[in-house]
Parts: C-alpha cells; sequence; structure tokens
C-alpha cells in the first residue's frame, strides 16, 4: 500500500505529523470489451482475451470494486459494486485493475 504523510493542526500553533495508508491498484493489463459501455446492471462483463482473472479475485473499474464469480475465455460473471463501492457505468476500453 502507498503511504501518504500530511500535517495536520491539532491546536493552535501545533501540528502533528500522520501517516496515512492509501490502497493502490496494480494493472491487469485488460480492459472492458463490452462493444459499448457496461451498464450499472450487467453482471456479465466481456474482457480482452487471456485477461489472467481468476475466479475469486477482486478487480476495479473506475471507482467501483466487482468480484469475479466465473471466468470464460473473454466473459466474467461478477457481483458489482463490493466492499462498499458503487455499481456504476463504466466506458468501453476502461481498464480492469486488481486492487491491493
Amino acid at each position: 500500500m502507498a503511504h501518504k504523510t500530511y500535517s495536520e493542526t491539532i491546536e493552535a500553533g501545533f501540528r502533528e505529523w500522520r501517516t496515512a495508508t492509501q490502497a493502490t491498484i496494480a494493472d491487469s493489463g485488460k480492459n472492458v470489451n463490452e462493444g459499448a459501455e457496461f451498464s450499472a446492471t450487467d453482471t456479465t462483463l466481456t474482457v480482452e482475451s487471456s485477461h489472467g482473472i481468476a475466479t475469486g479475485n477482486y478487480i476495479q473499474i473506475d471507482d467501483e470494486i466487482l468480484f469475479v464469480r466465473t471466468t470464460g475465455a473473454t466473459n466474467l460473471t461478477v457481483f458489482r459494486g463490493v466492499k462498499g463501492t458503487v455499481a456504476a457505468v463504466h466506458a468501453d476500453g476502461s481498464p480492469a485493475a486488481h486492487p491491493r
């Protein structure tokens, strides 16, 4: 995980330095390949072939995290909007990344 250091004023004239952990993502190198946008209610996601994404993986597209239920050559069946994210519309060609 990436770390970001920032300061926060805790009392007039005093600062405290803190380190926050921010999640990072690793690009899978594969993109959404729907031929059109991926709607917020669609649960079958088409990605580029040889995607290397396995059943049980989480993937991230834009700000949404999806859980991969099953995989095929180019199709993934997914649960949408997991881990506190919201199902959203994604443009064709959006990168599918592995959240860390």
